[in-house]
């Protein structure tokens, strides 16, 4: 089970950063990273917390900038937080850059977006440090159907470097990455 911190509210992303993070040990077909890989899992009252550090230079454009929603950024360097509510056939996911940009999608089922949703607000804070990057997101909870991390299940992911590796906290359940299907399945 991955530790889901508790917060005050309007704890700040850099403070956020600091918490003990989870480490993802073991790629999608079981060999370690070659760099570093925390992540760290935290809410409020108010808000839901997703970020980690990267002991490796980012692989992606840097130009979306700290707080930006971007969709696609699951085709570079990409830090991913999958949830899925006790009892729902649907999940969201929320996707973390090293700028700082992020994405966010409920999915009704299996890969099957959920239409119309509106697009949070969000805090969000990155930093890069020669060749680490450290990046964090703070989304409202209730804008996320008021999501309890610690009752949902929760896979944390990775998509690093060049060539792409895919990382994951939970086990894969398909012979080719795909995170979604570890969550739908769930």
């Amino acid at each position: 089970m991955l530790p889901v911190h508790a917060v005050p509210a309007g704890f700040s992303l850099s403070s956020f950063l600091a918490l003990p993070p989870q480490h993802l040990t073991r790629d999608w077909y079981g060999s370690p990273p070659p760099a570093a890989v925390s992540i760290v899992l935290a809410q409020s009252q108010e808000e839901l917390f997703f970020g980690g550090s990267v002991e490796a230079p980012p692989r992606c454009d840097l130009s979306p900038g700290c707080g930006q929603f971007v969709e696609g950024l699951w085709t570079q360097d990409v830090l991913e937080l999958f949830w899925k509510s006790s009892g729902s056939s649907g999940y969201q996911e929320l996707n973390l850059a090293p700028t700082g940009a992020w994405w966010w999608c409920p999915f009704r089922g299996y890969r099957r977006r959920q239409e119309g949703a509106p697009t949070p607000t969000a805090r969000a804070h990155a930093v890069r440090h020669g060749d680490r990057w450290s990046a964090a997101v703070a989304l409202p909870r209730a804008t996320l159907g008021g999501v309890d991390l610690g009752a949902a299940t929760l896979n944390v992911c990775a998509i690093l470097g060049d060539p792409r590796r895919f990382y994951t906290h939970r086990g894969p359940a398909t012979a080719e990455p795909d995170f979604h299907a570890i969550i739908a399945g769930a």
